[in-house]
């Protein structure tokens, strides 16, 4: 493979595994605040349509844009 290909795999890698990483530590968060929320307080959730809601939209990579150039 070549090094712009490369190198593009990678930094979406690199955002991908952010991302997943921020979603499992929200993910921790909401599960520990609920374990220790008082009587009466309704429980958080943190499934994927509030995950969505947190992370900008996604930018276009090289390729998709050119593809809607054509």
């Amino acid at each position: 493979m070549s090094s712009t290909p490369l190198a593009a795999l990678m930094a979406e890698w690199d955002r991908c595994r952010w991302i997943w990483n921020e979603s499992c530590a929200k993910s921790k968060q909401t599960h520990l605040s609920n374990k220790h929320r008082l009587e009466g307080i309704e429980k958080r959730t943190c499934g994927p349509a509030q995950l969505d809601k947190r992370w900008p939209a996604k930018q276009p990579t090289p390729r998709s844009a050119r593809r809607r150039r054509l």
